[in-house]
């Protein structure tokens, strides 16, 4: 378990047993975006951070997850450090799953650049790696994330 506090939140690495991670939730950009599906297999786990914030910032951090706009609010439970906790996650909508989509390459490397952040492990952060991604043809929106990541 990673935990570190960054201007005012507290986070701590967890996993969820049972979910796959897939880019397949719809943006208005036309890529694929970030989301967690139930799999038929206990097996499967997706690695994160679980993120303790001020409740005053909830409704900021749900504008910016796009809360009511493709993405619902919806209870799971994580294991952090062989502790359950129920932690609330945003889970694309079914209107907005389209399994043919791609991330795009910044978006790839954002996810990447997170989980190698918070020390997810090796093994996970290699599968990641893997994820097939399309580069974004819109050099203002594609500069804008590089800085982010440069930053």
């Amino acid at each position: 378990m990673v935990e570190t506090k960054r201007q005012g939140a507290i986070s701590i690495t967890a996993y969820l047993s049972g979910y796959m991670l897939s880019f397949n939730k719809r943006s208005t950009d036309k890529s694929g975006k970030g989301n967690i599906i139930e799999s038929e297999y206990p097996d499967h786990v997706v690695h994160g951070v679980v993120f303790r914030i001020d409740i005053s910032d909830k409704p900021q951090l749900d504008k910016a997850e796009g809360l009511g706009k493709g993405y619902s609010e919806v209870e799971v439970q994580v294991t952090c450090s062989d502790k359950v906790r129920l932690v609330f996650a945003y889970i694309a909508d079914p209107d907005y799953i389209d399994n043919t989509l791609l991330p795009y390459d910044w978006y790839k490397d954002m996810v990447l650049a997170g989980a190698k952040e918070h020390s997810l492990p090796a093994d996970y952060i290699a599968e990641l790696a893997k994820i097939q991604s399309i580069m974004d043809m819109d050099p203002k929106r594609r500069n804008k994330a590089n800085r982010i990541l440069e930053g």
